[in-house]
């Protein structure tokens, strides 16, 4: 399976912290061990002097200097051919932004923007903000006090500052707070619950919603339907594990939560067009 890094594998003194600052370079080193891999904890990386490319979920995404890229847990990524000479690293677990429900869904909004883009390209003076409140949350980590009230503010606003930095793709920007709100309450769900739950009413019904209400909701904000976006989760983890894994399709396929093989090369054929074999014929041998 593809090798999940916790906050402590990195370095020693970060174990136990749910919020961390620290060089890129530590990053670099243990991509060298591991090159190939995904976090069980957000990482916001600000780039100050980079270049060349990273791959992101199977994407190649260009690396440039005042750039941040925001990893969520469940990408795989790889920063074999990148050249980051200078940059620093924000770690959390979500768990931290549980303190109100707006805080948890700031970060499902930011993470929908990312979405569409693993990077954001900044100018200097955000840089050198960011800079700054990078190394005002560091200082408080790293102090006796270490007050969370203090840690939790600083990661909001670096948050809120990123978050301004890009425009969500929205088929309405002026839609209502509350449609986009139920959205991202059932992106949170989906990443929870896609492997067993594949049916829209799972989503309705945590959401306390009728499923057609859902997928107006859903159509407005997105312009897709809860189906379609729930398949999209699927599919988009099938990849991952066929390209990163050397697991069997049929193991893939229960792991997933399908109850026999034949089916899921149904459906993944339906979705991408080509059956799982061929996609790892034309992938796979491409990521060795």
């Amino acid at each position: 399976m593809i090798k999940s890094i916790d906050i402590g594998e990195l370095d020693q003194n970060l174990t136990n912290k749910k919020v961390t600052v620290f060089p890129f370079t530590i990053c670099s080193k243990k991509h060298k061990e591991v090159p190939t891999h995904r976090h069980n904890f957000y990482e916001i990386i600000l780039i100050e002097i980079g270049s060349e490319t990273q791959t992101i979920d199977n994407t190649k995404q260009q690396i440039l200097n005042n750039q941040v890229i925001l990893l969520s847990p469940y990408n795989v990524h790889n920063i074999d051919t990148a050249s980051i000479q200078k940059g620093t690293v924000v770690a959390f677990d979500e768990s931290v932004l549980y303190k109100t429900e707006e805080d948890y869904l700031l970060l499902q909004t930011i993470i929908f923007g990312f979405s569409y883009d693993q990077k954001v390209t900044i100018n200097q003076k955000v840089t050198e903000k960011l800079k700054t409140y990078f190394k005002l949350l560091e200082n408080e980590i790293g102090s006796d006090l270490n007050n969370y009230e203090i840690i939790y503010s600083l990661l909001k606003i670096i948050l809120v500052t990123i978050q301004n930095e890009f425009k969500t793709e929205f088929k309405n920007t002026d839609q209502a707070n509350s449609s986009n709100t139920i959205f991202y309450q059932f992106l949170s769900l989906l990443n929870k619950h896609y492997k067993q739950e594949h049916s829209v009413e799972f989503y309705a019904k945590q959401l306390n919603m009728t499923t057609v209400n859902f997928a107006k909701i859903l159509q407005s904000v997105t312009n897709k339907n809860p189906l379609s976006i729930i398949h999209e989760r699927i599919i988009q983890e099938a990849k991952r594990l066929f390209i990163h894994t050397n697991e069997r399709s049929k193991t893939i396929a229960y792991e997933l939560g399908f109850e026999n093989e034949a089916y899921f090369s149904r459906f993944f054929k339906k979705a991408t067009g080509i059956s799982p074999r061929e996609f790892i014929k034309r992938n796979v041998h491409q990521n060795v």
